[in-house]
């Protein structure tokens, strides 16, 4: 959260946004598959000013898509119906073991 002030005073909260090269950063894969998926509604953005304006990101959005999308992975399956990720697989994504 970033906190910024308002034109009445007080502070309010607001979410951190994510550029599209961070989150191809974060999740491994190229810029051109952040703006595809956004694109497509495949992972959670927004455009700031309308349609045609810099797409960004919230840092919480991304936790809650991918703590869904693992939540319904199944070793051996390759992907479940209502999961975040539509019953698709995510290109270049790859689960890896907690140490």
């Amino acid at each position: 959260m970033v906190e910024c002030e308002t034109g009445d005073g007080p502070l309010e909260q607001v979410p951190a946004l994510l550029r599209p090269n961070d989150v191809a950063k974060l999740l491994s894969v190229s810029r051109a598959w952040v703006y595809e998926a956004a694109r497509t509604g495949r992972i959670p953005s927004v455009r700031l000013g309308g349609e045609d304006g810099p797409l960004r990101f919230v840092a919480a959005d991304l936790e809650d898509w991918l703590a869904e999308a693992r939540s319904s992975w199944l070793p051996g399956q390759r992907g479940q119906s209502g999961s975040a990720l539509g019953g698709r697989q995510v290109p270049g994504f790859v689960q890896q073991p907690l140490l």
